[in-house]
């Protein structure tokens, strides 16, 4: 019974483990798909005498329901967390926001805003990974983004321009010479 337990431990870590990387839905079905194994394993110890019921094999199929339960408890809060924030790839939502670039940005890379990631442009020359950027274009799926520790190659994005929302919530800009 321990091979098994064991094998079914390992195998739900392996699922949770990887499930970290997907984020809060796959923590959630790695969770229950680690109770389901843990309670089917010892099913077919009960039922069918597999490799005989043991004090150790029996605590390690228990650390595997806990480990599950508080998988599927991570993964429910995950989602939770991400249901509460306004969904950001409505227009504009993200123009003026804070975030993190996670690669180096030489112009291109991988940026993370409101918990999201994104692929994104530098637009202040190379951006070391870790860096705070701000986010000063959407444009689809794609940011175009400026950071204090960037390599400034010109005036920030929007330097001598204002924005705000048109009646109908899209974002608008105009220079200062526009607005005269």
């Amino acid at each position: 019974m321990e091979i098994l337990a064991i094998c079914v431990l390992v195998a739900v870590a392996i699922g949770i483990g990887g499930s970290l990387h997907i984020g809060p839905h796959g923590t959630l079905v790695a969770g229950l798909v680690g109770v389901v194994a843990a309670v089917v394993a010892g099913l077919a110890v009960e039922t069918f005498g597999i490799g005989g019921a043991t004090f150790l094999g029996w605590g390690l199929l228990g650390l595997t329901l806990v480990g599950s339960g508080g998988a599927v408890w991570a993964g429910r809060q995950g989602l939770r967390a991400a249901a509460a924030l306004p969904p950001a790839h409505e227009p504009g939502r993200l123009w003026g926001e804070d975030g993190m670039a996670l690669s180096d940005l030489a112009p291109t890379g991988t940026v993370r805003v409101r918990g999201e990631t994104w692929s994104a442009e530098a637009l202040s020359g190379s951006i070391p990974a870790g860096s705070r950027i701000h986010v000063a274009e959407v444009e689809g799926l794609h940011l175009r983004v400026w950071a204090d520790a960037g390599d400034l190659v010109g005036p920030p994005p929007g330097a001598g321009r204002s924005a705000g929302t048109d009646a109908g919530g899209a974002v608008r800009s105009q220079t200062d010479g526009e607005r005269q």
